[in-house]
């Protein structure tokens, strides 16, 4: 341990150590990278902890397409969409799936943990709703999850415009929850 000669100098290390500290959390964050393909949804990453060998990946969506919408939330691999279908990979190169059961996705009051599931949620306008994936039997040298895939079907229920959609967060960091 450092050898301090006076409460000063433990002050600057402590706040020094402190502020580096915040700054590598920050830049976690800041590698995260969405993409969405329904026009007027915000997605924002929350945080993603692993507990045990579940990981657990926060985000929320905003509806600002001045619209309410009655979306569905997909699991089956029948979606004509970039994202057939929800699925994950991990740094070591690990693959997770809905299909499997080790993978679950809540959206607002919808939840998707199988095989050919779809399962709608009220999506009214200017509204955020919560999102969470939870992803079981994680591998214990997983730091991060390189893709999350979440595909949707009808942003708009009254003219179809948006159809098929999806939801990509890649690059997530996991923070250890001991």
């Amino acid at each position: 341990m450092y050898n301090f000669k006076n409460k000063k100098t433990m002050k600057k290390f402590f706040i020094l150590t402190l502020l580096l500290s915040i700054l590598c959390v920050k830049t976690m964050v800041a590698q995260v990278e969405i993409d969405c393909s329904a026009p007027g949804i915000e997605v924002k990453y929350k945080r993603a902890f692993l507990h045990g060998k579940t990981a657990t990946i926060h985000f929320t969506l905003t509806n600002n397409t001045g619209k309410d919408l009655n979306s569905r939330l997909e699991s089956s691999e029948g979606t004509k969409s970039e994202v057939q279908k929800a699925e994950a990979y991990d740094d070591e190169g690990n693959y997770y799936d809905v299909n499997s059961g080790k993978m679950t996705v809540r959206v607002a009051d919808a939840k998707i943990a199988g095989r050919y599931q779809a399962r709608s949620f009220s999506f009214p306008n200017e509204i955020t709703v919560k999102g969470v994936v939870t992803i079981k039997n994680v591998d214990e040298y997983v730091t991060s999850f390189t893709r999350i895939a979440i595909p949707f079907r009808n942003f708009d229920t009254t003219d179809d415009s948006y159809g098929v959609g999806y939801n990509i967060l890649k690059n997530i960091p996991l923070l250890r929850d001991l």
